[in-house]
């Protein structure tokens, strides 16, 4: 991560972390209360509770004027990624053993659960004034999101999903909670409706940037740096911007190569690597990293409408880093 932006946001994610924490300071039923502690504790850069801190920033508001709702955005990232673990069955999460993989999958859905209404009783705290707004923002978003998940599963069971549905299914499953982060800043930071879409905007460019990215380092990355199993896209046979683009520019042969893997109950290692080398020689590989350049490119002229300071200037540097990123 781009190192201003890291020296700048570290008391940030202590405090983050400090305000997560009092939420979760219940410890009974413990098999509640574990589990959830435990999807919080592995790791994560808190991206999303950061972008929403220097959002307000960037409008002229203070830490204090985002903290709940920056606490609110970590814990349903978690609780997505809790439930997503279900539904993809991933056994790595950051390393680790997902939630349901350590437990299992009924104790992994309420940990879920009890994570989303704790972030909800987060934003309780918010002052009057702009609650009703973020209300309405935060209800939005978690519906689109769950949304992009609904499509995503659906795709798995589809051959022809096209780019636009990717990248429509993307926008929300990914990039609406980076937006939500943005647009929720700006709004407790008292910033403008230029400002609120503005970073409406680039939040949506940089989640579309971060899951095309992602997608790239499901095939690309080793499995120590990225912190989970590589190649579980192929395995889920999951509707990538790098499968959508290789089965348009494949020819019969490589077609029946692909069909031959996707068929596959269990994937190893040469079919994976198959794939990939399909990937490369169709040109996959090069055109998601072009769709990356492009989402980061609006993202930049985005931000350029707002004030030129300190916290814009950090944005962009975020921006900077995930053309680098490798987990």
């Amino acid at each position: 991560m781009n190192r201003d932006f890291i020296a700048h946001t570290e008391r940030y994610r202590e405090r983050v972390h400090a305000q997560i924490a009092g939420y979760l300071a219940k410890d009974y039923p413990h098999s509640l209360y574990e589990p959830m502690r435990y999807a919080l504790q592995a790791g994560g850069k808190l991206l999303r509770p950061l972008l929403a801190i220097v959002s307000c920033e960037a409008v002229g508001g203070r830490l204090e004027d985002v903290l709940d709702a920056a606490a609110a955005l970590e814990l349903v990232h978690n609780f997505s990624l809790v439930h997503d673990d279900i539904m993809d069955n991933d056994d790595l999460r950051r390393g680790r053993e997902t939630v349901y993989k350590k437990w299992n999958a009924n104790v992994g859905i309420l940990a879920g659960d009890a994570i989303l209404v704790t972030a909800y009783e987060a934003l309780s705290e918010i002052t009057t004034q702009y609650l009703p707004q973020i209300l309405r923002e935060f209800n939005q978003g978690i519906l689109e999101v769950c949304e992009g998940q609904a499509l995503d599963m659906e795709f798995e069971e589809r051959q022809d999903v096209t780019p636009d549905e990717y990248f429509y299914m993307i926008d929300r499953k990914t990039a609406k909670l980076f937006s939500l982060s943005c647009v929720s800043g700006a709004i407790l930071g008292g910033g403008s409706e230029a400002d609120i879409r503005a970073l409406r905007t680039f939040g949506m460019k940089l989640g579309r940037a971060f899951q095309v990215q992602d997608d790239l380092l499901d095939l690309l990355a080793d499995q120590e740096t990225l912190g989970k199993d590589i190649g579980s896209d192929i395995q889920a046979d999951k509707k990538t911007y790098l499968v959508i683009f290789t089965k348009a520019h494949a020819d019969d042969r490589q077609l029946q190569q692909l069909d031959s893997v996707r068929q596959k109950k269990k994937l190893g290692t040469d079919d994976i690597r198959q794939v990939i080398d399909i990937m490369q020689t169709v040109g996959a590989i090069d055109a998601a990293q072009k769709e990356v350049q492009s989402a980061l490119s609006d993202a930049r002229a985005a931000l350029n409408r707002l004030e030129n300071n300190e916290p814009r200037r950090l944005l962009a540097g975020l921006l900077d880093m995930l053309e680098h990123r490798t987990s």
